[in-house]
């Protein structure tokens, strides 16, 4: 189809050669001479490396009674090779339709020499169509000419007049011109002249100062004469109507209404059908769809929209004047005036209210402030009025559904083509309802952080960047399309590997979806953490204004705008110890948009919610400077997931670990911390010791072999370690784990918690070392700094179950019964499986006397697990451990044993209520019984040592004890809470 298009243009070119080529001629008896520059062998110094100055502009513009006149002449002297290049080519475009094109002069002036081209070559004129792929049918001429013999330091004088008169504007003359924006040397002027009997208006621009005017004869003169124009400076950010311009403005209109009386007649025109007229029936299926007049108004626009291809016309009276709707309906093909005026004869056609209005796609913002010129207009559409509220719908664009969706256009101002009273009308400016842009992106970490994680993203847009997108996508083939749609995805996000892409848009929302399936290699910084995607909120905004500029005139925004990000990450181990960096944004307004940002870890996935939403076109200098500071410090806050400190490679991570062979010290030091995790504490000190010897200065894998080994109780070893990476990295917080459980391993419970306070000092948010020294403090009854510790980790993880824990043992330790209550309370009600807490819960009440109400939530237990032997123990410990209703946790403890005989943790707690009953002779046969099957519980081992010692064995008792206390130091705070000490 271009191709033939290019065909037709050339075939008119041709044919329009002979009676369209430029006149050569002597200058109009009307111009006035300007004078010649005079020949500074130098340039402004501003101008050494410019390729071009420009030594005289003259514009003399002549309005007559008939036709309007534009003399243009010009003196450019080349510097440099840049500058030859660009003016090696003469090109003078036109319309032959509304005018003349004559060449007066065109010469080369070579020192003392003038040589005339004119002489010896002449202008070859095309009709060269340049917008065809953007289907624009312009209709111009381009009179083209190429020097011989240019030169750099030639100076080329150029000529010409170009006459023009509208068809559809008649007599009625305007003009806008807008003078260079400041070129050091340029001497500029500007002459006007009309007949003292035409109303015609100027308005010049605040940049150009008071003109010289004159009356001679019956006409009218006003003149300008500019020389060495600063350059114009620019206020930083402003809307369009700030920008500063050296322009002048003359029109034959006295208001807006005469311009629409004018052009409003030809849309009645195009808009009125034939008797015989097809889109009558049209007309009639649309009717029979729907009484409502908005679902009609919606199925004549996309009639329009879908079934005329847009192809711009502007030959003859079509620059102005639409094409009739018959017309355009039987070409199937218009342009903004032709599909205007087919939508309003079919709307006109249905009863709903309409008019053509003319807007400007560009230039809108500040143009109220203009003179009414025809030539401010670039664009039209329909003015639709549906009960009481106003629709602006464009044939021009594609893909819109319901009217009530469709957001106001942004041009500003709209002047209603209406025969009479036609105003501006401003176009309110809204902010979007919807997004225009939403990603949700979905992440699956579950198998580990350091694994590849399958991730899923999906982007819906809708408005113009959706109907771009469309129409960029819908040439490709599926090969190209798949291919387009991977680097776009690879640019967006570099660390996904796309496996399936897709690209998709629904007629009936005017939605384009974008699909991305694939792997993504999450990159956690070394503090473990991971940057959220899309959750920064904010900007940087520059609000300093060079000296010279308005510096209080507004700033624009980005209107409208609308964009909204969801990411959600399945983390592994069910988000145990994940936290968030990067405070929550309430809903908050600045800076003319309002911001939201909205994080949560909730059941094991994290779910982040940030907006942007344009609230308004342009916001005041003020308020621009005072947001700066604040909008600044909210870009700054980078959104991450943090891993915890103490993580456990998952069972995946392990085992694709295993199956690498480490070639760094890195990697076999990652390696081995996974297997640590995993308690292969050989295994570990075996990948550590090759780490070392790839690097004997790998401080972190001498601090964690030191981990290994004291955790493996060679304390000496362990401290030998531990002293090694002490000696490359002293403020490794790692060191201090090791040396803690060393200390621990020895029975120094003060100095562990003071090289967990250490490691605390080292390493912010260090929540391995407040859980661990919290249970430390609770061993040596220091409840207040153990509880401390436990809010330490509740701050930065609320919620987290092992501090909740914490939390109410320590409070329930110091004898806030009640307020370990209210702790166990708040866990329930955030809890996702609240029975959990009802042991702990069911504990405090009888603490708390309220027997009656401890009983009630056991036999709720029972009750939902009559045959449930883990709840069923829980029972039986809870009630032996507060020595309430033993005879009934001895039937429960026997119960659970029924289910599952032989359990260990079962026998450990019939044990327990049989050393609260004083039978201890029975209680040491069962603790024996349990540790035959658990060698190492140390729950066991301590309980029997009690129940030796009070049967009065005070070495086999003892014995007991520190054996237990050595296998599991805690074990004495677990059996202090129920009150029992040896």
């Amino acid at each position: 189809m271009r191709n033939l298009l290019v065909l037709g243009a050339l075939i008119l070119a041709s044919a329009a050669l002979a009676e369209d080529k430029p006149k050569v001629a002597p200058v109009p008896a009307w111009v006035s001479e300007y004078p010649r520059a005079g020949k500074g062998s130098a340039p402004a110094p501003s101008l050494v490396d410019a390729p071009l100055e420009i030594l005289r502009l003259d514009h003399q513009f002549r309005f007559g009674a008939q036709t309007d006149e534009r003399y243009v002449e010009s003196a450019v002297k080349l510097l440099n090779p840049q500058g030859l290049a660009a003016m090696g080519t003469i090109v003078l475009p036109w319309r032959p339709e509304s005018g003349t094109l004559t060449i007066h002069k065109l010469n080369i002036v070579r020192g003392a020499e003038t040589i005339d081209v004119l002489a010896k070559q002449s202008f070859t004129v095309l009709r060269r169509e340049g917008k065809l792929e953007e289907s624009v049918l312009d209709g111009l001429l381009t009179a083209t000419l190429q020097p011989e013999g240019l030169q750099v330091g030639d100076v080329i004088e150029l000529a010409f007049t170009i006459t023009h008169r509208d068809p559809v504007l008649g007599a009625h003359s305007e003009l806008a011109v807008d003078l260079p924006a400041g070129l050091p040397g340029t001497r500029t002027r500007l002459r006007a002249s009309w007949p003292g009997d035409r109303p015609l208006q100027w308005r010049k621009s605040g940049e150009l100062g008071e003109p010289r005017k004159w009356a001679s004869g019956s006409e009218q003169h006003v003149e300008w004469t500019l020389e060495g124009l600063p350059a114009l400076k620019v206020p930083k950010g402003a809307p369009l109507r700030f920008m500063p311009v050296r322009r002048v403005e003359f029109t034959q209109f006295s208001k807006w209404g005469d311009l629409a009386a004018i052009l409003a007649p030809h849309y009645e025109k195009a808009a009125t059908l034939g008797a015989n007229s097809p889109l009558k029936a049209e007309i009639a299926r649309i009717r029979a769809m729907s009484t409502d007049p908005k679902v009609q108004a919606a199925a004549a626009l996309k009639l329009v929209q879908d079934r005329v291809r847009y192809v711009y016309r502007g030959m003859n009276e079509g620059n102005l004047a639409p094409a009739g709707a018959d017309e355009t309906w039987a070409r199937r093909f218009g342009d903004c005036k032709g599909k205007t005026a087919l939508l309003l004869a079919l709307l006109h056609g249905l009863g709903i209210e309409a008019d053509a209005a003319s807007v400007s796609t560009a230039g809108g913002d500040g143009l109220d402030a203009r003179l009414p010129m025809a030539g401010l207009f670039d664009h039209v559409l329909v003015r639709a009025q549906i009960g009481g509220r106003t629709y602006w719908l464009d044939g021009t664009r594609t893909g819109d559904g319901a009217i009530d969706a469709i957001d106001a256009p942004p041009f500003r101002w709209a002047l209603p083509l209406r025969a009479q009273g036609a105003e501006l009308v401003a176009i309110p400016q809204q902010p979007l309802a919807r997004p225009a842009s939403e990603t949700d992106i979905f992440i699956d970490a579950k198998a580990g952080i350091s694994l590849p994680a399958p991730i899923e993203v999906t982007t819906v847009t809708r408005g113009d960047e959706a109907q771009t997108l469309r129409l960029q996508l819908a040439p490709l083939s599926a090969e190209q399309l798949d291919t387009a749609l991977k680097a776009y995805w690879k640019r967006r996000y570099d660390f996904v590997t796309p496996e399936k892409v897709s690209a998709s848009f629904n007629e009936q929302t005017g939605e384009h979806r974008l699909v991305l399936a694939g792997k993504a290699a999450l990159s956690w910084d070394a503090g473990g953490g991971y940057e959220l995607d899309g959750a920064r909120l904010g900007w940087e905004m520059d609000t300093e204004r060079e000296a010279g500029t308005d510096a209080e005139a507004p700033y624009a925004v980005s209107f409208p705008h609308y964009a909204v990000t969801r990411e959600r990450i399945d983390l592994p181990r069910a988000g145990q110890g994940f936290s968030i960096k990067g405070a929550d944004v309430p809903l908050r307004k600045l800076a003319g948009y309002e911001f939201a940002r909205r994080t949560r870890i909730e059941d094991g996935v994290l779910e982040m919610e940030s907006s942007t939403r344009a609230l308004l076109p342009e916001i005041s200098a003020a308020e621009a400077r005072a947001a700066a500071a604040p909008m600044k410090a909210m870009a700054d806050v980078t959104v991450m997931v943090m891993a915890p400190h103490d993580y456990r490679a998952t069972s995946a991570e392990t085992a694709a670990l295993e199956k690498e062979i480490p070639t760094t010290a890195d990697g076999w030091n990652r390696r081995g911390n996974s297997l640590m995790e995993d308690n292969r504490l050989d295994d570990a000190i075996a990948d550590f010791d090759k780490a070392i010897k790839l690097d004997a200065d790998h401080a972190t894998a001498w601090a964690n072999r030191g981990i290994a080994l004291a955790w493996k109780k060679q304390n000496e070893q362990a401290l030998d370690s531990l002293d090694k990476a002490a000696a490359i990295n002293p403020r490794l917080a790692y060191i201090f784990h090791g040396r803690a459980i060393v200390l621990q391993n020895q029975g120094d419970l003060g100095g562990a918690a003071a090289a967990l306070g250490r490691a605390i000092d080292l390493l912010e948010n260090n929540l391995w070392a407040h859980g661990r020294r919290a249970a430390i403090l609770m061993l040596q009854r220091e409840y207040a700094r153990a509880l401390a510790d436990a809010d330490a980790i509740l701050k930065v993880q609320p919620g987290q179950s092992f501090a909740q824990n914490l939390r109410w043992r320590a409070q329930a330790g110091s004898g806030d019964l009640k307020g370990a209550l209210a702790t166990v309370d708040a866990a329930i009600a955030r809890s996702d499986d609240p029975e959990v807490w009802w042991p702990d819960r069911a504990g405090l009440l009888i603490k708390l006397g309220r027997g009656d109400e401890a009983r009630a939530l056991l036999a709720k237990m029972r009750a939902k697990s009559p045959r449930g032997a883990f709840v069923l123990n829980q029972l039986c410990w809870v009630q032996a451990g507060a020595k309430f209703d033993l005879d009934q946790a001895h039937a429960d403890c026997t119960t659970a044993l029924k289910v599952m005989p032989g359990s260990a943790p079962i026998i450990d707690s019939l044990a327990l209520v049989l050393l609260r009953q004083g039978k201890f002779d029975e209680s040491i046969a069962r603790y024996s019984a349990a540790l035959a099957k658990a060698p190492k519980q140390a729950a066991s081992l301590y309980g029997r040592g009690i129940a030796k010692l009070s049967k009065g064995d005070k070495a086999g008792g003892d014995a007991d004890v520190k054996a237990a206390i050595a296998e599991d130091p805690f074990v004495v705070a677990q059996f202090q809470e129920m009150g029992i000490a040896p």
